[in-house]
């Protein structure tokens, strides 16, 4: 088929690949970076509040709305058990 791949195909530690359909998840996510609530063990969860202002006074369309907290809250979930992980390792 004519394609060649040069090279190898492992990621470094710290690249990874992102699928355009979840570009404006992730930017969305970095802003959130600041809306986290933090306990004496470290983060325990996203200031809800602190998101829906972002959601609301973001580049996020209206209708798209939902699925991206829903988004957020999977991320949050992962986010928040591997650090739980790192702390019990």
């Amino acid at each position: 088929m004519g394609l060649y791949i040069e090279g190898s195909l492992e990621l470094g530690v710290d690249e990874f690949w992102l699928w355009p359909e979840n570009e404006e998840a992730f930017l969305f996510w970095l802003e959130l970076q600041t809306q986290w609530n933090v306990g004496n063990a470290g983060p325990v969860g996203l200031n809800y509040a602190g998101v829906d202002v972002c959601l609301r006074r973001g580049d996020i369309r209206p209708r798209d709305r939902n699925r991206i907290f829903r988004l957020m809250q999977a991320m949050e979930r992962a986010a928040l058990d591997e650090w739980a992980q790192r702390r019990n390792s």
